[in-house]
């Protein structure tokens, strides 16, 4: 195998992988807020290893004007991380604005696309398309991108928030560090390769990096699924209530002001049943209060009292009751006998693994590994009679 063979090798298995991160991370854009610009950086990532693999005679041949704007890719990989770290952390709403970041390669694929650049363009701008011109500007729109992320990562760090847990701040800062570093790569290398076209061909190998970066978040998302999820907290404040000294009360009622009749709570009770049982809204990770509150057309506060009054829990150990039972059919189902338990907890709509053991012992008396265990023993012993 020669070099070139090689060199494709790993960069299709980079495509073949990114392919599935690329899917991972399109289902998650409704639930994880910003997620559908780290998929679309990581569809630009594919773009730019596609155009390294397929065969660059053909690709002149039938679409040059996308075979030559592969060589600004570089200038779309800052405003993506930007956008996605800002979502992210909620220090910016996503608005028709940011359509500007991508302005310089939305002009570049214009002049690709409707026109040959090397014609209409004026002889002074076309050091601007593939030599060390068009490095340095590329080069200095990803500093200028990154850092900014950076820093709105340690601004929000700083704020305390409770939005994003430790690890999963720890997880953003590697990614923009690294994609930071891995874009300059990709620039430079673009940059190389034209330059000094047909010499220095093995410079073709730092597209590699390319490949070891969709490896390295996919492996982050395999191995750490938390980190790919929002967890939120309850939601449910504790009540203190102040009572004067030298005076007696009778302990109030929770809810005694609410106006919420037992008819009423009841109605709400049933509609909750069914949004959990029919449409299953507990596979949904992120399911909040507020959320379900709405699908049944009630207030938060009436769902909470309608589930404390009539069933004795709070909204979160209702749904987890479900995803528990949900849980348990999972890890009885022959077929999923090889699936490890943080895919069977993620399955059942929970999005942290600490918390799913906990709320399984808590509902079961066992952990979910013994709950496994003893549901195999079982069937063994069904199967010996």
């Amino acid at each position: 195998m020669d070099s070139l063979q090689l060199n494709v090798l790993l960069l299709a298995l980079g495509a073949l992988q990114g392919i599935f991160l690329f899917a991972l991370l399109y289902k998650k854009r409704s639930a994880l807020p910003g997620y559908i610009f780290l998929a679309a950086y990581i569809g630009v990532l594919l773009l730019q290893v596609s155009m390294k693999i397929a065969d660059k005679l053909w690709l002149m041949t039938h679409i040059n004007p996308l075979y030559s704007f592969s060589y600004q890719l570089p200038f779309l990989y800052g405003p993506l991380m930007y956008l996605f770290i800002g979502r992210i952390t909620n220090s910016r709403q996503a608005s028709a604005k940011d359509a500007l970041h991508f302005l310089p390669a939305i002009i570049f694929i214009g002049l690709f696309i409707f026109g040959n650049p090397y014609e209409t363009v004026p002889a002074i701008f076309l050091p601007l398309f593939h030599t060390f011109w068009a490095m340095a500007l590329q080069l200095t729109s990803l500093a200028i991108y990154h850092v900014l992320a950076l820093k709105m990562l340690k601004q929000f760090r700083a704020s305390n928030t409770g939005i994003l847990k430790l690890p999963q701040r720890k997880w953003l800062q590697q990614l923009t560090t690294s994609s930071l570093v891995i874009s300059s790569v990709v620039a430079v290398v673009i940059c190389l390769m034209y330059y000094n076209h047909p010499h220095w061909s093995n410079v073709r190998f730092g597209f590699v990096a390319l490949t070891i970066f969709i490896y390295w978040i996919s492996y982050k998302a395999w191995s750490q699924p938390e980190l790919f999820t929002i967890i939120h907290g309850s939601g449910e404040q504790n009540v203190t209530i102040h009572i004067p000294v030298l005076s007696v009360h009778l302990p109030p009622k929770k809810y005694s002001n609410s106006g919420l009749c037992d008819e009423t709570m009841l109605h709400v009770i049933k509609a909750f049943k069914t949004k959990m049982q029919e449409d299953k809204l507990y596979l949904e990770p992120e399911l909040t209060i507020d959320t379900l509150a709405l699908a049944i057309a009630c207030s938060r506060h009436h769902l909470s009292q309608a589930l404390n009054e009539k069933m004795g829990r709070s909204f979160y150990d209702c749904v987890n009751h479900y995803r528990v039972e949900e849980a348990k059919i999972l890890l009885a189902d022959a077929s999923r006998a090889a699936y490890k338990i943080t895919s069977i907890a993620y399955d059942a709509g929970f999005n942290s693994i600490s918390t799913f053991n906990d709320v399984f012992k808590k509902n079961t008396g066992v952990t979910p590994s013994q709950y496994r265990k003893n549901v195999c023993m079982k069937d063994m012993k069904r199967q010996r009679v």
